[in-house]
């Protein structure tokens, strides 16, 4: 058993590592070309996704300033109805108090009523009495 060491291969010239190395230069700078047009096409890319969504935030904002206008007439309009729902409140307000009234004047209309029945049913017992005692008169 020899120990001899493995052959080894020649050592590259300075010549041939400077070409592989301007090789592998030119290999790294074409892909850094490839990769910067690459970016460059996916930054435009990117730049008309945002200008789209700055349309679209556009129309957002046209739409929030459509519905606070719609918002501020709901408003208004609630203010009017609740200033008729005030007004209908106090003229109910004033049909209750007619409404007592006129339970009170009814009240005092039956008790004439009532008054006057008794006074004819009166005036009839004693026209009535009369009218017996004259035909009892004329009978005997």
């Amino acid at each position: 058993m020899t120990t001899e060491a493995p052959p080894t291969a020649p050592s590259p010239s300075i010549e041939e590592r400077m070409a592989r190395m301007e090789a592998q230069q030119e290999i790294i700078i074409e892909l850094l070309r490839d990769n910067n047009s690459r970016f460059d096409r996916m930054d435009e890319k990117f730049d008309r996704i945002d200008a789209k969504f700055d349309i679209v935030d556009e129309k957002f904002d046209r739409m929030d300033e459509k519905f606070d206008r719609i918002d501020a007439k709901f408003d208004i309009v609630d203010e009017k109805f609740d200033r008729m729902d005030e007004k209908f409140d106090r003229i109910d307000e004033k049909f209750d108090r007619i409404d007592e009234k006129f339970d009170v004047m009814t009240a005092r209309i039956d008790t004439i009523n009532h008054r006057i029945f008794l006074a004819g049913l009166g005036l009839f017992t004693i026209v009535g009495a009369g009218v017996v005692s004259y035909v009892v008169n004329l009978i005997v």
